[in-house]
C-alpha cells in the first residue's frame, strides 16, 4: 500500500497538503480493501471446493481467470507505457552516488540476512534454514526494488507523451513568457471551468490545484503543467477530454491561482507553451520570471 501512495502522491486529493495522512489513508485503504475481499472469498472457495468443482480443477480455472485479466491490463499499460518518453540517466558524479548508495543499502541488507541465516541456523534444521534464507534474501531484493521503482523523480513521471516530439525548438530564459502576463482569454477560462466541474469535481476540488499544490510548478514552463494534466485528468479516465478541453481547463486552473486573463487565446502549440513560464508568485509584476529558490538560498 505504501508503495503505491508513493507512486501516486501527486494525484492523491483527499488529505490536502497533509503527505502523511494521505499515504497513511491510502494503505488503511487497501490493507482493509484486500481483508474484505478475502472475507467473501475464502468461504466461498472453500464452499465452492467441497460442494463444487475438486479443488485442482477449481484452482486452474481461477488462474485461468487471472492470466486472462492480467494479459489484458498488461496490454493496455503497455499501450499507455509507449506514448512515453524516457531517458536515461546521465552518468556523472551524482549518478555514482547514487549508486554507491544502492551498493551500500544492498551490503547492509545481505549483512542483515546473513545474520538472521545464523540465527535460525542454530534453532532449525539445515533445510529450513535454506528455504528460510532464499525466502528472506528474495523478501528484502524485493522490497529494496519496490522502494527504487517508487523513487523515480516526478519529471520522468509526468514526461510528455512522444508524440510531442522534442526536436521542436524551446524558448530560452529571456523569450519566456510569465502566465501573469495574460496568456489566456477570459472565455477560456469559463469554458474551463463547466469542463473541470462536469468531469473531474467527482475527485478532486478546484481548491486541490491552489497554493501549495500549484505553487511547486512555480518557473516549469507551462507545457509541463500541461502534459501533467492531460495525462492524468479527469482521473476516472486520464486523457480522455479533447485538445481544447485541456486548454480549457488550463486556463480555468490559472485562474483561480491568481493569474490574469488577457486578449490571446491559449493553444495546445508546444512552442507556445514551452515558451511561458509558471509564475506563482504573488503581488509579482505583470511578465515577471519567477525561478523557485533553492533551499538554503
Amino acid at each position: 500500500g505504501f508503495g503505491f501512495s508513493f507512486s501516486l502522491r501527486e494525484t492523491l486529493q483527499f488529505a490536502g497538503s497533509h503527505l502523511y495522512t494521505s499515504l497513511a489513508a491510502f494503505n488503511i485503504g487497501v490493507e482493509l480493501g484486500q481483508l474484505a475481499v478475502l472475507a467473501v472469498a475464502v468461504p466461498v472457495l472453500t464452499y465452492a471446493f467441497r460442494k463444487v468443482v475438486a479443488e485442482r480443477m477449481g484452482t486452474i480455472l481461477l488462474s485461468a481467470l487471472v492470466t486472462h485479466t492480467a494479459w489484458h491490463w498488461m496490454l493496455d499499460r503497455g499501450a499507455t507505457l509507449s506514448q512515453y518518453t524516457f531517458v536515461w540517466p546521465v552518468v556523472d558524479a551524482l549518478f555514482v552516488a547514487n549508486v554507491m548508495r544502492a551498493t551500500a543499502i544492498l551490503m547492509g541488507l545481505g549483512v542483515v540476512v546473513w545474520v538472521l541465516a545464523g540465527v535460525r541456523r542454530r534453532r532449525m534444521p539445515s533445510a529450513s534454514v535454506t528455504s528460510t534464507t532464499v525466502t528472506s534474501t528474495t523478501s528484502l531484493l524485493l522490497c529494496l526494488l519496490l522502494t527504487a521503482s517508487t523513487s523515480v523523480p516526478r519529471e520522468v513521471l509526468a514526461q510528455r507523451a512522444a508524440t510531442h516530439t522534442l526536436a521542436k525548438p524551446v524558448a530560452t530564459k529571456s523569450t519566456l513568457r510569465s502566465t501573469r502576463s495574460g496568456v489566456y482569454t477570459a472565455d477560456q477560462a469559463e469554458k474551463g471551468r463547466e469542463v473541470f466541474l462536469g468531469a473531474c469535481t467527482g475527485c478532486h476540488t478546484p481548491a486541490a490545484h491552489t497554493g501549495a499544490v500549484f505553487a511547486k510548478w512555480a518557473g516549469r514552463s507551462l507545457s509541463e503543467y500541461y502534459g501533467y494534466v492531460s495525462h492524468l485528468m479527469p482521473k476516472a479516465a486520464p486523457g480522455t477530454l479533447s485538445e481544447d478541453e485541456y486548454v480549457w481547463v488550463i486556463a480555468y486552473l490559472l485562474k483561480i491561482n491568481g493569474m490574469p486573463a488577457g486578449a490571446e487565446e491559449l493553444s495546445a502549440d508546444e512552442t507556445l507553451l514551452k515558451g511561458v513560464r509558471i509564475d506563482t508568485k504573488l503581488g509579482a509584476g505583470r511578465g515577471a520570471i519567477v525561478t523557485p529558490k533553492r533551499r538554503g538560498s
